[in-house]
């Protein structure tokens, strides 16, 4: 029973980060149509800088994602197929893998899916609200996924005591001591995400349980954006366009990466704290005396 439920959350995760996956797809080309058809001053919107980092960020992201689901998917299947064979280790190896990268993968998709879709529907303005354009049904479409088969806030759960266990850092390590080669400069500042991480991790683990879940989401963020780094590495190996993929990622996950590493370490528990105070609301007329 126990193997069986496992079995069933893992699929369950799989497919709505596979799903999500489609819808940023399909806003991601969605949006590129719309910016590319729509003129403004005599010229596509597409060309305006702004729209042109939201294309670019909707591309990078897409891929991101698309890297995180394949990857997961292959460690679930490689974890079936050992135990099928009987290779224990294998299984436990993969199992493990699986077993904190299926929570990170719905959590991760569910949310990136949501925000491409919201930026797509901004491109496209007040016409993307109405039924005229795709864009509105896939944004409903999207906003259900960090919903159901668990919210985000459970797959951080589930995957902050996975990974401080340790059940990432045999991955991790292996693609930090990857060779990249021509594309070492990425590499070095992957690497360095990577140091900030385990800075953060060394953190989160001597501290009490009230401070892991309160920054919980901030060091599985940190997590995510240094394994997508090696896994776009990877693919830049093999496919140039990929290295300006990896490039933007890189260059966006280490400024968050330094900003929740000074969270995490600055202890702050404000919002454990100082919750009432802050939520409060009266509901009395304020003193006019």
């Amino acid at each position: 029973m126990t193997r069986y439920v496992s079995w069933l959350m893992e699929a369950a995760r799989l497919a709505i980060a596979a799903q999500s996956l489609g819808i940023c797809e399909a806003a991601l080309r969605e949006g590129v149509n719309y910016a590319d058809e729509r003129e403004q001053f005599g010229r596509k919107i597409k060309e305006f800088p702004q729209v042109a980092e939201m294309l670019v960020d909707m591309q990078v992201y897409t891929e991101a994602v698309r890297a995180l689901v394949y990857a997961t998917s292959q460690a679930v299947d490689l974890k079936e197929g050992a135990e099928r064979r009987g290779l224990k280790d294998e299984a436990r190896r993969w199992g493990r893998l699986a077993e904190v990268l299926t929570p990170i993968a719905k959590y991760y998709a569910s949310e990136v899916c949501i925000r491409i879709a919201s930026d797509s529907l901004q491109i496209h303005g007040g016409s993307g609200y109405m039924r005229d354009y795709p864009i509105e049904r896939i944004y409903r479409d999207a906003r259900i996924t960090n919903i159901y088969e668990g919210t985000s806030q459970i797959q951080i759960n589930w995957a902050l005591p996975r990974i401080l266990r340790g059940d990432l850092d045999e991955e991790l390590e292996m693609r930090r001591n990857g060779d990249y080669g021509e594309h070492e400069d990425l590499a070095g500042k992957a690497r360095q995400g990577h140091d900030l991480f385990a800075k953060a991790l060394e953190k989160v683990r001597s501290s009490d349980p009230d401070y892991r879940d309160l920054v919980a989401r901030k060091l599985v963020d940190m997590a995510i954006d240094v394994y997508i780094s090696y896994l776009l590495l990877d693919q830049a190996k093999l496919w140039d366009r990929k290295r300006w993929v990896a490039a933007k990622f890189i260059s966006d996950a280490l400024p968050r990466l330094r900003m929740n590493l000074d969270h995490i370490l600055s202890g702050d528990k404000t919002a454990l704290e100082r919750l009432d105070e802050i939520t409060s609301i009266s509901l009395s007329p304020p003193d006019q005396g």
